[in-house]
């Protein structure tokens, strides 16, 4: 059998990109953008109703559900999605051990990095 001719740089580089984008996406959107929702309505369940109208730090007005809201955050979910499957992709290569403990190994990382800088950010 015949050895195949090696792939062009742009090729190569677009199925990189590719592969950022059909795994990051759907990713973020479901992890960050879904979960970042549930968390907020668990935490709205959670507390009183004295603190509905109130305005956050951030300059959210705390209880209201909005289309444009929900849509930033699926946005900026998509966007965590594809920067951590280039990330992934960027340490793959030095991971070791079995499929699952790799996986099980960024998701940790990637979990202790966000709360590290919510922490710091409550600071």
């Amino acid at each position: 059998m015949a050895k195949r001719p090696p792939l062009p740089v742009t090729t190569r580089v677009l199925e990189g990109l590719r592969v950022l984008v059909v795994a990051g996406i759907p990713v973020g959107v479901i992890v960050a953008g879904v979960g970042g929702r549930a968390c907020m309505l668990l935490l709205r369940v959670t507390t009183g109703d004295d603190v509905d109208g109130l305005r956050s730090d951030d300059g959210f007005v705390i209880g209201r559900f909005t289309a444009t809201g929900t849509y930033n955050l699926l946005l900026v979910g998509a966007v965590i999605g594809v920067i951590g499957v280039a990330a992934y992709r960027w340490v793959r290569p030095w991971l070791i051990g079995p499929a699952w403990f790799r996986h099980l190994t960024v998701a940790t990382a990637s979990g202790a990095v966000a709360l590290v800088d919510d922490i710091t950010q409550l600071a």
